[in-house]
């Protein structure tokens, strides 16, 4: 499994990204761009980690013509994948048909979107024609009365977002249809439903069925350690179901309830789920070659401007679009001093006790403690760039 759309890029990227990352510069790029192009919404959905995280007074939405105008200038040089995404719902920015359109005239792929599918029913064509891989909807609950209360929104919401995923199908051709990601939050208030919205997600006919855990919630919003058997008991039979369906359509994040993750991890592996096998946590390589490659690679652009090495950091911005040339931020000093540091943990495991990292935080250095380490790149990456870093 390879996220982020690695799997678009051709030889001479690869040994260009490979070559500035051996020289310790940047030959290109970006390749990637991660967009969050507004920071309003149109739910309310009660467990936002967005919502006490504003951005500067007045920047709800990423200004139009620096964006176009970047868009044009990078889609000269080598950008050619966008993710959307962010802290509010991308779908709404005012400007996401000319958005869309120049993705399509510049031939720029949207590998990943991410959104709450209130307005895929509108947009669906649009997002088809720039060839979207993967589409993650946040539907959260399985019943119109439930979703109307978790999203503080109303019942007819929930139905607007079925018919955008069935929209979405029904549009997409055998040749231009994107994998549709479904994806629940589990809490306190519907843990009881795991199995429906199991089965909600295959009704609907998603590739992925994506049960998450909340994250940064009070405590009496998450779901309390004596339910946790019983919690555990639906996992398993869901689980089981999944695997025998042999699909591995079933995939799970709950490494922030007791004991879950490795659960869910050993209850997939018992029953030969597809699923399991992606799980990068369990199978690291000893020595290690999985370190992260992303600032040779992509960057994202957040609603105010910042530039971040990726959606983990957003509390590390290098550089801002609205104050800074691009050639300024991703050659600059402070994306040169991130992959210095990448370079610096890649040669000698060094944890940054001694002389501390400005930019790498700690799920940068920890061996499982980052997705991207683990899935951004081929193997045989890894191995070809530790290869000639070993050899410098």
């Amino acid at each position: 499994m390879v996220l982020s759309g690695w799997q678009h890029l051709n030889d001479d990227d690869l040994a260009r990204i490979a070559d500035g990352i051996t020289q310790g510069c940047v030959l290109g790029g970006p390749w990637h761009l991660e967009i969050h192009p507004t920071h309003r919404c149109n739910v309310g959905c009660f467990f936002c980690i967005n919502e006490h995280q504003r951005p500067a007074p007045g920047a709800l939405d990423l200004p139009w013509p620096r964006l176009e105008g970047l868009l044009n200038q990078l889609a000269d040089r080598d950008l050619r994948m966008l993710r959307l995404s962010g802290g509010g719902e991308p779908l709404i920015y005012a400007e996401i048909r000319h958005l869309l359109d120049i993705m399509a005239r510049r031939n720029i792929r949207l590998v990943d979107l991410t959104t709450n599918g209130t307005r895929l029913k509108d947009l669906a064509r649009d997002i088809l024609a720039v060839g979207a891989d993967l589409v993650t909807v946040s539907l959260n609950e399985c019943a119109p009365d439930r979703y109307a209360k978790s999203m503080r929104s109303h019942e007819n919401g929930f139905w607007r977002v079925v018919d955008g995923i069935e929209t979405l199908q029904t549009a997409a051709t055998e040749t231009n249809r994107p994998l549709i990601r479904v994806q629940f939050f589990v809490h306190r208030g519907n843990w009881r439903e795991l199995a429906r919205m199991y089965e909600f997600g295959r009704e609907l006919g998603a590739d992925f069925i994506f049960i998450r855990t909340l994250l940064g919630r009070p405590a009496s919003e998450r779901i309390p350690r004596q339910y946790v058997p019983d919690l555990k008991l639906e996992l398993g039979r869901i689980i089981e179901k999944d695997a025998a369906e042999g699909r591995g359509r079933l995939q799970l994040d709950l490494s922030h309830e007791s004991e879950l993750h490795h659960f869910t991890y050993a209850e997939q592996m018992r029953h030969g789920s597809p699923a399991a096998l992606e799980l990068p946590d369990f199978q690291p390589r000893d020595p290690r070659l999985e370190y992260c490659f992303m600032p040779w690679y992509a960057a994202v652009i957040s609603v105010d401007g910042a530039v971040c090495p990726c959606c983990l950091l957003m509390d590390t911005p290098l550089g801002n679009i609205l104050t800074q040339s691009w050639d300024e931020i991703w050659d600059g000093p402070a994306f040169r001093r991130m992959r210095q540091e990448i370079r610096r943990l890649m040669a000698t495991g060094d944890d940054g006790i001694g002389a501390p990292f400005q930019c790498l935080q700690p799920q940068c250095l920890a061996h499982f403690g980052c997705q991207w380490t683990y899935h951004l790149c081929t193997p045989d990456f890894y191995e070809n760039v530790a290869a000639a870093i070993c050899r410098k």
